[in-house]
């Protein structure tokens, strides 16, 4: 499970998947408080869970800066998004061959575009893009319908935030 970041609208039901045994992949920052608190052994008494049934180490794939996922047919990378005041241990992630990349809070697209417009999330998405090189056709936002790429660039600009290009 890609755990996004550690707001509850987004790690919330994690606590099954850990009791299942099903790998978190979450950024590094987030391993104090999930060990200490959010995975927390001792029982749920007033609504059990899975994890509290059946105590168990929660296993995790902790990311810095970037991981890259593959079953040798299908690939997901994922890259930390930095310099953002909504969290700092956000991840987003992207499916090469489909050029599809899935993001939480830093872009939602609610009613219509803001045409030059771009928020700081949306500036340092548009970075962390250039920076992976990845060559985005569709966002899909967690809060929100999906987004053409060039829906994106008419919001966070066109002369000032040129296409990654991959070499």
């Amino acid at each position: 499970v890609l755990n996004t970041h550690h707001h509850f609208d987004h790690s919330g039901g994690l606590r099954p998947f850990g009791g299942d045994d099903i790998v978190i992949i979450t950024h590094e920052s987030n391993f104090d408080f999930y060990e200490g608190v959010f995975f927390d052994l001792r029982p749920r008494t007033l609504q059990t869970d899975n994890l509290s049934l059946a105590p168990r180490q929660v296993h995790y794939v902790l990311v810095d800066e970037e991981y890259t996922l593959t079953n040798g047919d299908r690939t997901l990378e994922i890259a930390h998004v930095a310099d953002i005041d909504h969290a700092a241990d956000m991840l987003v992630g992207f499916l090469p061959a489909e050029g599809i990349l899935v993001v939480a809070d830093l872009f939602s697209r609610r009613g219509p575009l803001s045409i030059g417009n771009p928020s700081d999330g949306q500036l340092a998405l548009y970075h962390a893009i250039r920076r992976q090189g990845w060559e985005v056709n569709t966002i899909i936002p967690i809060h929100g319908p999906p987004t053409t790429w060039d829906e994106f660039m008419s919001i966070v600009g066109g002369a000032t935030a040129v296409r990654p290009v991959t070499g």
